[in-house]
């Protein structure tokens, strides 16, 4: 059967139509209100839906889709689909599911914007005489209720759900920040993995980049970025240290309200089924922990990247790497990083929190621990049993609790290497394929 002019194959014949009409599951009243036509006692009620505007939002477009019948002359129905309203076109329904046994009831509906830059901030569904009004939705929406939230859908107490009859929109446009924006668009992680007092100080037990990217509407009062996405791609550079580790990212439920978050680890060839995926949500009410390497020992079988100094041989790929995505439902503001200078040395005003746990000792170093440093993409790590102080000139030996603790004496101490021969410097980033490959700095 060739599709008619709505893209339908489902049998409909849309000739000799005289008239359009919503959705009759609408109902009279809703009817009346939808079509304009109500009386002054209906103006005095007027539909939910009409009280639905864009005004809180800066810079956004407002977009209405109306679900439609076509009928011939005996009220029959020939064809339904949705149409725009507004004539944005920046809005296209692609797909949308009905009730069973109806033939124009959508009770959920799959929508593209035009324009790759836009993100819906809100949406609200109208059906039945009732509203809907969801923050952040992606892009889809279902009238059945969530079993969670008794006010979502378009469900009545009687477990029966309302069709569509109207989608609104608050659209933003969304800016790309510029990863080289971005410390050079890496954010290095160096740990040290064992007991303060029994620490070598080498901080190369493991090595992380995060390659960030953010998606965000504007700034806030503050200059912090208003992110609604980022995404990381995590890729392990080195691992010193004989023990095996858990590395994770925890983010704390002040820092990232509700929202969902997509990992795929991947092998070095992007071989991402052969590892793992994971995705979930959050609704900001507690700390949400993402672990990225259940087992360093398996992300690097061997100790090349970081072994000492009369041993080094090259740099060896890791075995896996992962990406992260994060999409809020409301934009989050968030300090970005822009220069080396920007990071505290430990870590401390990142908006996630690094941890990564020893699995043969009784240790987990964090945000704030100064066996954690926070470095740039030209971060060179000393080799195996080199102390950092003796690394770099400006890093000395300080103290804290009666503990020899490396102090850190300059904010570009990491530009200060003593040796070249004490330090190395792999650096691994994904290829056009998804797999990884060795770059220079």
């Amino acid at each position: 059967m060739e599709p008619n002019e709505h893209d339908r194959t489902d049998g409909f014949d849309v000739t000799d139509i005289n008239r359009r009409k919503l959705l009759q599951g609408v109902g009279a009243a809703g009817a009346i209100g939808v079509l304009g036509t109500g009386s002054a006692a209906a103006d005095s009620h007027k539909p939910c839906f009409k009280e639905f505007n864009c005004d809180d939002l800066d810079d956004s477009t407002y977009v209405k889709i109306e679900f439609v019948t076509e009928t011939d002359d005996d009220g029959n129905i020939t064809d339904c689909y949705f149409e725009e309203e507004t004539d944005t076109g920046l809005v296209e329904i692609v797909d949308y599911e009905i009730k069973e046994d109806e033939d124009c009831e959508p009770i959920s509906v799959e929508w593209e914007f035009t324009e790759d830059s836009l993100v819906a901030r809100k949406i609200m569904a109208f059906g039945g005489g009732d509203c809907d009004t969801v923050t952040g939705p992606g892009l889809e929406y279902n009238a059945e209720r969530d079993s969670d939230d008794d006010d979502a859908g378009l469900e009545n107490d009687a477990g029966n759900t309302a069709a569509i009859s109207n989608l609104q929109f608050c659209l933003q446009e969304v800016e790309d920040l510029d990863p080289e924006e971005v410390i050079d668009g890496n954010i290095g992680l160096s740990y040290e993995d064992l007991p303060r007092s029994q620490s070598d100080w080498d901080v190369n037990d493991l090595v992380v980049d995060l390659n960030p990217t953010f998606r965000s509407v504007g700034t806030d009062d503050s200059g912090n970025e208003r992110v609604v996405q980022f995404t990381f791609d995590i890729i392990p550079q080195a691992r010193g240290a004989a023990d095996d580790h858990e590395w994770r990212l925890d983010f704390p439920s002040d820092s990232i309200t509700s929202g969902t978050y997509n990992l795929e680890v991947k092998d070095s060839d992007n071989n991402s089924d052969a590892i793992r995926d994971e995705s979930g949500s959050f609704d900001g009410s507690s700390d949400v922990p993402v672990t990225i390497f259940p087992s360093t020992a398996k992300v690097f079988d061997d100790l090349e990247n970081a072994e000492e100094p009369e041993n080094v041989d090259g740099c060896t790929l890791p075995n896996e790497w992962a990406t992260l995505v994060v999409e809020f439902d409301e934009p989050v503001s968030i300090n970005v990083p822009r220069e080396p200078a920007d990071l505290d040395v430990n870590a401390d005003n990142l908006f996630f929190n690094p941890v990564l746990k020893n699995l043969d000792e009784s240790v987990t170093v964090d945000q704030g621990d100064v066996r954690l440093v926070a470095v740039p993409d030209t971060w060179e790590w000393p080799l195996g049993a080199v102390a950092i102080w003796d690394a770099y000139d400006d890093v000395s030996e300080g103290s804290s609790g009666g503990v020899t603790v490396p102090s850190y004496d300059s904010d570009a101490w990491y530009d200060s290497v003593k040796d070249e021969d004490l330090v190395a410097n792999c650096n691994f980033e994904p290829t056009g394929d998804g797999g990884l490959e060795e770059v220079s700095n």
